[in-house]
C-alpha cells in the first residue's frame, strides 16, 4: 500500500506539472479519450495481469493530474480579471482579516481582500463578476478599518497581479491566484467604504480581536519587540519583529518557527499525548482530543492556507495513530498530499507546501535509519540530531532554489533553541487561553518574555559563528530528482536489482574509487572552465540593475534597483538583486557602478554591499542623494572611485568605458547627471545610459562620442524625453532593453519611444513583459534568453 500510494501520488503530481508545458494541453477531448482508454485497460488488466494494471493506473493518474490542472487553471468568463485595465467601482465582501502596516503617526497601509460580486464601469454599467481582488490602500488612522465579512464598495484602476520575472523567486501572482485573487485594485484614500452600515459581525473578526487583545496584553508585560516575536511564534507573521532578528532566525535555519506550521501542529499534538499518557487515556481518545485541539489552534491562528494544510496533514497522521496504524505514516502522508493537490493542483508550486511536505517526508522515511546511523552518539543527542538531519535532507533542493544557503548552525539551534521556543509557545498558548482567568497572568507573560529573549540571544550568537550558513547553489528540476534518487539509494530505498552502497564498495572497490575520482575531477574542471560572457538585465520593477559576468566569473553590477517607497519595507536590493546574484553563483562583485544616485538606480546598493563583498564602488561626482548616503554608511571602509570621462576598466577580456561622466551644466542629482557606460566583449558592446535625457544625448552627439553598440539599455525607462531619433541613429543598436515596472504610474515606456525603436527595426525587450533578459556571447555570436520565454 505504501508503494502504491507513493507511485500514484507522484504520477498525479507529474501530470499537474505537465500542464505548464505544451503537452496535449490544447485538446481536452483527446485527453479524456486517453483517460477513458487507460481506465478500461486497467479494469481488464486487474483481473489478468496485476503488474500491467499498476502501470496503467499510474498512467491514468498522470493524465488525470494533467486534466485536473488544466480545468482549474481556466479562468471563468465571469472573473473580474477580464476587466483589467479599466477604472471601476467594485462591490464585494471583505473575505479576509485586513492586514494593517503603520507607516506614520497618522497613516496606515491596509491590505484588503475583496470577494467581488459586481463591477460598475465609468459609464455606469453594472457587470456581475466573480473572483478575488487585492486592495492596498493608505488611509488615516482615524478611519475605520473595514472588518471581515462586510459588504464593501471600492473605486480605482483594476490591474492583473504581477510578480518579478527572475529565476529562483517566488511567483507572487501565482500565489495570489491560488488564494482566488485574480486582480488588484489601485484605490486612493477615501475610495473604499461600507456599502451597508448594518454589516453583520463575523466569527473571524471575533478571533482577530481576541488575537489583538492578547498581543496588547503581551506588550504590557514585555518590550514591544519581544511581544512581536512571541506573537509571531504563536499566531504567525513577522509584523514588528526587527529585521536583524528575522535574519538571525533565517541564518540558523529556524525561521519557520515564526510562522504557524507543521512544527506548531506537532507540538500541540505532542502536549496532548503527553497529558493523555500521564492519565493513561486510550490512544484513540487521545488522538481525537489532539485532532480537536489542532482544529482549535488552526482557528485561533487565523486559518491561513499553510495552517490549514499543516492541520490536515496532522489530523490524517493522528487518524493513523488512533487506528493503531503508525506504520502507515508514509501512506497517510501521500493520501494527505493527494487530497490537497486534488483540491488545489497549484499547491505543487507553493513554497510552504513544498517545504512542509518534503520535511515531513524526510522525517518519515529518513529519521529511523538516521538514528541507526548515529548509534555511536548517545541517545539524547542522536535523536534530535537525526530529526534535524532527516528534515534538512528532505528540503535541500527547495532550500537551495529559494534561499541559496544551508544552515550548519541549525543542528545546534534545534538542540538548544527549539526546546526553549517550544516551551514559550506552550506557555504562551496556555496564558492566552486561560490567562484572563488567572491572577498571576503577568508572571506567565514575564516567563514567556524571558524565554523569548534567551532564544534571541542564543540565535544571534549562533548566527555570527563562522560557517553558520554556507552558500548552496540552486538545484533545478533534473538535479533535484537526481538528488532524491541518490538519497533514496543511500538510505536503502532501491529496487532489488540495484546494488547498495556497501555492495558497490565491497565488490567493486577499485572501480568505484576510480569512478569517484573521475567524477570529482570532471566537476572541478566544469566549475573552473570558462563560460560565455553574459549580461543580465534584472527585473527590478521601475528601476535599473544589470549584471555583467565575464568568462572566468568576474562580475560587474551596474545600478542596483531600489525600495518601493515609504509605505513598505521591501528593499529591492535585499529581496531581488541579492537573490539573483546568488542564483547565478555570484558571491562577490568586482565593480559596483552607479550611473547616478536616484533611488530607483542606487536604492538597493546598501543592501547589496551588506550582503556580499564588493571590491570597488564607482559613483558619479554629484551631490550625495539619500541612497548614496545610505550606501556609504553601510560600507564605510569600501573603495569608492569617482567616475570620470574616458575611464576604462579591463576585466577578463571585458572592457568597461565611461563614455560620459554625468558632470554637465545641469543641476546635480537629476536625470541629466547620469553617467553613460559602454561594456565591450569581442565584437559586441552594450551601452548603459541610466536616466539620460535628450540634453545629455545631444551632448554625446556634439562631442561625437563612440556610442555605437549591439545592445542599448534605453534611457530613463523609455521616457518620452529620452531616445531621440538622432541619438538612435548614432547608436545603431540591433537590440534594445527597457528596464521598466509593470503598470507604472509614469506611463513608461512612452508609445513614441516604442514607435522610434520599431521604425528602426530594433528588436526590443522589456523587463515588465519578458522578466530578466540575458545576453550571452562567445565574442562573435549573441544569444538571448528571457525568463518569460523568447519574444
Amino acid at each position: 500500500m505504501k508503494r502504491i500510494s507513493i507511485i500514484f501520488t507522484a504520477a498525479f503530481a507529474a501530470g499537474i506539472t505537465m500542464a505548464d508545458f505544451d503537452v496535449m494541453t490544447g485538446n481536452l477531448a483527446l485527453l479524456y479519450a486517453v483517460a477513458a482508454g487507460l481506465f478500461v485497460g486497467f479494469l481488464i488488466a486487474v483481473f489478468r495481469w496485476i503488474k500491467a494494471a499498476a502501470i496503467l493506473m499510474a498512467a491514468l493518474c498522470i493524465v488525470s493530474g494533467l486534466i485536473h490542472a488544466l480545468h482549474v487553471s481556466q479562468v471563468p468568463l465571469s472573473d473580474i480579471s477580464h476587466l483589467a485595465g479599466q477604472r471601476l467601482t467594485v462591490v464585494g465582501i471583505v473575505s479576509d482579516i485586513p492586514q494593517v502596516l503603520p507607516i506614520s503617526q497618522d497613516n496606515v497601509k491596509v491590505r484588503y481582500i475583496i470577494n467581488a460580486r459586481a463591477a460598475i464601469t465609468e459609464q455606469g454599467e453594472e457587470v456581475p463578476v466573480t473572483g478575488g481582488v487585492l486592495i492596498n490602500i493608505n488611509q488615516r488612522i482615524s478611519q475605520q478599518i473595514l472588518p471581515y465579512g462586510t459588504e464593501t464598495v471600492a473605486a480605482g484602476k483594476l490591474t492583473l497581479p504581477h510578480s518579478y520575472g527572475n529565476p529562483g523567486m517566488i511567483d507572487t501572482s501565482a500565489a495570489l491566484k491560488r488564494q482566488g485573487i485574480t486582480a488588484r485594485l489601485s484605490a486612493a484614500d477615501g475610495m473604499i467604504r461600507f456599502s451597508d452600515d448594518n454589516s453583520k459581525r463575523h466569527w473571524q473578526n471575533t478571533l482577530s480581536d481576541w488575537r489583538e487583545n492578547i498581543t496588547k496584553r503581551m506588550e504590557k508585560a514585555m518590550p514591544p519587540e519581544t511581544a512581536a516575536i512571541l506573537a509571531g511564534t504563536l499566531f504567525g507573521g513577522y509584523a514588528g519583529i526587527p529585521k536583524e532578528v528575522i535574519a538571525s532566525f533565517a541564518t540558523t535555519g529556524i525561521i519557520h518557527i515564526l510562522s504557524v506550521s507543521g512544527t506548531h501542529i506537532a507540538l500541540v499534538a505532542a502536549v496532548i499525548f503527553w497529558f493523555g499518557s500521564l492519565f493513561r487515556i486510550r490512544p484513540g481518545i487521545i488522538s481525537a482530543w489532539a485532532a480537536f485541539s489542532i482544529v482549535i489552534y488552526a482557528l485561533i491562528s487565523g486559518c491561513t492556507p499553510p495552517v490549514v494544510r499543516s492541520a490536515i496533514m496532522g489530523i490524517i497522521g493522528l487518524a493513523a495513530v488512533g487506528l493503531g496504524r503508525e506504520k502507515d505514516a508514509p501512506t497517510a502522508l501521500m493520501i494527505a498530499a493527494f487530497l490537497m493537490l486534488l483540491y488545489q493542483p497549484g499547491l505543487i508550486y507553493d513554497i510552504s507546501f513544498q517545504l512542509s511536505f518534503s520535511a515531513a517526508a524526510g522525517l518519515i522515511f529518513l529519521y529511523p535509519k538516521t538514528v541507526a546511523y548515529l548509534k555511536l552518539l548517545p541517545a539524547w543527542l542522536a535523536k534530535p540530531f537525526a530529526v534535524t538531519l532527516a528534515a534538512q535532507l528532505g528540503v535541500v533542493p527547495f532550500i537551495a532554489w529559494y534561499f541559496k544557503s544551508f544552515s550548519l548552525s541549525s543542528f545546534i539551534a534545534n538542540l538548544i533553541a527549539i526546546p526553549i521556543i517550544e516551551a514559550a509557545v506552550i506557555l504562551g498558548l496556555f496564558t492566552s487561553i486561560l490567562g484572563a482567568m488567572l491572577a498571576p497572568a503577568n508572571i506567565l507573560w514575564y516567563s514567556c518574555s524571558f524565554l523569548i529573549n534567551l532564544v534571541v540571544v542564543i540565535i544571534e550568537k549562533l548566527a555570527t559563528l563562522p560557517g553558520a550558513s554556507i552558500y548552496l547553489p540552486p538545484i533545478g528540476l533534473e538535479a533535484g530528482i537526481a538528488y532524491y534518487c541518490l538519497v533514496a539509494w543511500l538510505y536503502g530505498y532501491r529496487p532489488i536489482w540495484i546494488p547498495s552502497l556497501s555492495d558497490v564498495y565491497s565488490k567493486w572497490f577499485k572501480a568505484s574509487t576510480v569512478f569517484s575520482i573521475i567524477i570529482t575531477v570532471a566537476f572541478a574542471v566544469y566549475i573552473n572552465y570558462p563560460r560565455q560572457f553574459a549580461v543580465h538585465f534584472i527585473d527590478v520593477g521601475q528601476g535599473d540593475a544589470a549584471l555583467i559576468i565575464t568568462p572566468h566569473r568576474r562580475s560587474i553590477l551596474i545600478d542596483s534597483g531600489g525600495t518601493l517607497g515609504e509605505a513598505t519595507d521591501f528593499d529591492v536590493g535585499e529581496r531581488v538583486v541579492l537573490p539573483y546574484l546568488k542564483h547565478y553563483g555570484i558571491l562577490d562583485i568586482d565593480y559596483l557602478i552607479l550611473t547616478h544616485g536616484h533611488q530607483d538606480h542606487a536604492g538597493g546598493a546598501s543592501a547589496v554591499v551588506s550582503g556580499i563583498p564588493v571590491k570597488n564602488i564607482m559613483i558619479a561626482r554629484e551631490e550625495f542623494t539619500p541612497a548614496l548616503k545610505k550606501l556609504i554608511n553601510a560600507t564605510p571602509d569600501a573603495v569608492f572611485i569617482p567616475i570620470y570621462q574616458d575611464q576604462q576598466i579591463m576585466l577578463d577580456g571585458t572592457r568597461v568605458s565611461i563614455i560620459l561622466d554625468g558632470i554637465r551644466d545641469q543641476a546635480k542629482s537629476n536625470n541629466e547627471s547620469s553617467a553613460v557606460i559602454k561594456v565591450t566583449y569581442g565584437s559586441h558592446s552594450f551601452l548603459f545610459t541610466g536616466d539620460l535625457e535628450a540634453k545629455g544625448e545631444q551632448e554625446i552627439l556634439i562631442k561625437k562620442l563612440p556610442v555605437r553598440c549591439s545592445v542599448l539599455k534605453v534611457g530613463h525607462h523609455g521616457s518620452k524625453t529620452s531616445s531621440t531619433p538622432e541619438f538612435l541613429a548614432a547608436v545603431q543598436p540591433q537590440y534594445a532593453v527597457i528596464s521598466v515596472g509593470y503598470n507604472n504610474r509614469f506611463g513608461h515606456p512612452h508609445p513614441d519611444v516604442i514607435k522610434r525603436l520599431t521604425e528602426r527595426n530594433i528588436e526590443t525587450y522589456r523587463t515588465d513583459q519578458h522578466g530578466a533578459i540575458i545576453f550571452q556571447s562567445d565574442g562573435e555570436n549573441l544569444h538571448i534568453e528571457t525568463f518569460r520565454g523568447l519574444k
